[in-house]
């Protein structure tokens, strides 16, 4: 089959048919293609995300994730893979030690889901780690609630 022939949405349904098969390798090229005939092919791009991450190319599906909710962030699902993989990168992050990048990570997950609990705490530790205690302890309490301020101090409960 001659690729550069067809449309974009012809190549999404070869790649799409042949990541289902788990044709990995194939799939991407088809997905590959249709990005350069469509560089806003969403389904393209949202699924290239998911096949990267399923190779556990983390980096590239947070990018590809990230063009797609940039450009439609009511796309089915974009926005629970993205956090998804903001939550995988600072998982890996953090194992690395590097606090700062995982910071941003953090950070750019809470941007999307403000109210998730377990990153709210795990985001306030990482804080805490980083000598931010203040804005630390407000993260932690916002993840568990079971922190209460008065004045200067804090009380565990």
């Amino acid at each position: 089959m001659n690729k550069k022939k067809i449309s974009s949405e012809e190549l999404f349904k070869h790649a799409f048919e042949n990541h289902k098969k788990n044709n990995l390798e194939v799939a991407e090229s088809f997905y590959k293609d249709a990005i350069k005939e469509n560089p806003n092919h969403l389904g393209s791009l949202f699924y290239l995300g998911g096949l990267f991450a399923q190779k556990k190319l983390f980096n590239e599906a947070g990018e590809l994730f990230e063009k797609v909710y940039k450009i439609n962030p009511k796309y089915p699902a974009v926005s629970d893979n993205l956090c998804a993989i903001y939550k995988m990168l600072a998982s890996i992050s953090s194992k690395k030690g590097k606090l700062i990048e995982t910071k941003k990570i953090f950070e750019k997950f809470l941007n999307l889901n403000p109210n998730d609990l377990e990153t709210n705490y795990k985001y306030g530790v990482l804080l805490l780690q980083i000598n931010q205690h203040v804005e630390g302890l407000n993260y932690i309490k916002k993840g568990t609630g079971f922190i209460r301020f008065e004045s200067a101090s804090c009380k565990i409960i």
